[in-house]
């Protein structure tokens, strides 16, 4: 960190030091004595001691986390009012990378490079929302990764920063320092717990607002790419390290079916999918054999009841930390169903399946382009 008081509480930089005749500094946030390092090849800044339980400490002041915020702090001062590194909020006791003003509003820019616990992630969050401050995180690029065309490996870990612009996109950002350039991540669509689709916008900093850098186009994504990895999915889901548990093989098993054989409209790309953190292919397929296999007419309820009886069971789980309802998630998937007549909406909140056919119903082309074009819409 660049900044730590002094015995009086002023407020000092790691480059001012040699002014001030004191020998001790403290960490404005948790007040433990900081050490003062000056380097040679790096900005002169504080540390903790071994063993902090700061927050601080957990970031520690690499040479990217530094270059970072001074990227970052560059950027902002050309647009906003009152831009601040190391800005320390005494209400709340946190200390910001770098806060800012705008249109009456003030923000703070946390900028994570190393791996920190979901739960200090979610404290600070929180913080700053009662604060009447607006949080934006932003990850360190060394942290994305890329697994395929559009396929990523996305945590628990990087859906605690999947946060909704002002444009109602929902995001999750990541700054290169060395190309100054931002990655935006959006669009997401989990096919397992860890592989996501999404789109990638890359944008330079030099030249785009704030505004302007979190929010993407509106830019499309194939559904045969979806397609093509669920299949793969599926063809080696009887193995012993699949992505499916031994439960849900011996259930669907017990109904009947296996995995390749299960209905195509089990494992589409659904709006706020991210919601959950159980495979598509198994949370609908617990739908379809909880209700659609041998329902001929049903309400919203008894999916509600469904999905809850199968959260209870731990059958389903969701991801606490995105923004988005649970319920909301099933309304888009019945929607989806409806919109491919494999069920038919019947006043509002009761279905009827549409065809007798339903375990080998597949999904047409053009089908797959409707899915995916409402998998994207924006919230």
């Amino acid at each position: 960190m660049l900044k730590a008081i002094t015995n009086e509480g002023e407020l000092i930089s790691a480059q001012d030091v040699h002014k001030y005749k004191e020998k001790s500094f403290y960490c404005p946030e948790c007040k433990e004595v900081v050490i003062l390092k000056n380097g040679i090849f790096k900005k002169s800044h504080f540390a903790h001691k071994p063993q902090s339980q700061c927050f601080e400490s957990y970031e520690k002041e690499s040479e990217v986390h530094l270059k970072g915020k001074l990227l970052l702090y560059a950027l902002l001062k050309k647009h906003y009012r009152n831009v601040e590194i190391e800005k320390y909020f005494a209400n709340i006791d946190q200390r910001a990378d770098i806060s800012f003003e705008h249109n009456g509003g003030v923000y703070a820019i946390e900028f994570q490079c190393s791996t920190i616990p979901t739960k200090i992630v979610h404290k600070r969050t929180n913080g700053y929302i009662k604060a009447g401050i607006k949080p934006l995180w932003i990850l360190s690029h060394k942290q994305l990764h890329t697994i395929g065309n559009h396929l990523f490996s996305l945590t628990a870990f990087h859906y605690a920063f999947l946060q909704k612009t002002s444009a109602n996109k929902l995001i999750i950002p990541f700054l290169n320092v060395d190309t100054e350039s931002l990655y935006i991540l959006y669009h997401l669509l989990p096919i397992t717990t860890r592989k996501t689709f999404a789109l990638l916008a890359l944008k330079p900093l030099r030249s785009n607002t704030l505004y302007e850098l979190l929010n993407p186009p509106n830019n499309k994504m194939n559904f045969s790419f979806w397609l093509q990895e669920r299949e793969n999915i599926k063809r080696y889901g009887n193995l012993k390290y699949s992505s499916f548990s031994n439960r849900f093989k011996e259930e669907i098993y017990r109904c009947g079916f296996h995995i390749e054989n299960l209905p195509d409209f089990c494992g589409l790309p659904v709006k706020g999918g991210a919601k959950l953190s159980t495979s598509p292919i198994q949370w609908q397929t617990f739908i379809f054999i909880d209700i659609l296999r041998h329902e001929e007419v049903f309400s919203l309820e008894n999916v509600y009841d469904s999905v809850q009886y199968r959260l209870e069971r731990k059958d389903i789980r969701i991801r606490v930390e995105v923004p988005i309802a649970l319920k909301k998630v099933i309304d888009n998937y019945l929607h989806l169903l409806n919109t491919i007549n494999v069920i038919e909406e019947i006043d509002g909140t009761k279905y009827q399946i549409r065809t007798s056919n339903r375990k080998n119903r597949k999904i047409s082309k053009e089908e797959g382009e409707m899915i995916m074009k409402m998998a994207l819409k924006e919230y």
